[in-house]
């Protein structure tokens, strides 16, 4: 079971992240909106009142498998970030990458409890998908996927 605290833990810890190394560099403005973004999420305990369920981790489109003939599902590919967590999560990529249309026809599929906050917690986490990008550059040691994943979230914001 995971318990709400620890599912906040992440969080406060990946903002801590930013905190050290995203807010230095970037402009007043827009550290403001990176503060807001991530304070209202992390400050909101209905954000952390969700059933967990076993969930994908990174759900996109690029791991769906649709037979071309049935227009139907066949598949989900590479479970390598599955874990007990948010179901709000695997929605992400949907909502980042899809009509609003078809999210909406995969949430009415959805078989699992859809709370009173889903949505607004699939929006955060499609939010910090740039810096989820930053994260991996300096990892990786690339400053083209911080600098890609700054200008993301700079363009997201305008």
């Amino acid at each position: 079971v995971l318990k709400p605290d620890r599912w906040r833990a992440e969080y406060l810890d990946f903002y801590q992240w930013v905190q050290e190394s995203v807010l230095p560099v970037v402009s007043g403005e827009i550290g403001k909106m990176v503060r807001n973004l991530w304070e209202a999420f992390l400050n909101s305990e209905t954000n952390f009142q969700f059933e967990a369920a076993l969930i994908h981790g990174d759900l996109g489109v690029e791991h769906i498998l649709i037979d071309p003939v049935s227009q139907r599902l066949v598949g989900v590919i590479d479970w390598g970030d599955a874990r007990v967590g948010d179901p709000a999560l695997d929605f992400t990529g949907l909502l980042a990458s899809c009509s609003a249309e078809f999210v909406s026809q995969a949430l009415e599929s959805y078989a699992g409890p859809l709370d009173g906050r889903f949505c607004e917690r699939m929006a955060f986490y499609r939010d910090i998908i740039p810096f989820h990008q930053m994260r991996y550059g300096l990892e990786l040691g690339d400053g083209r996927f911080f600098a890609e994943g700054l200008q993301a979230f700079e363009s997201s914001q305008i």
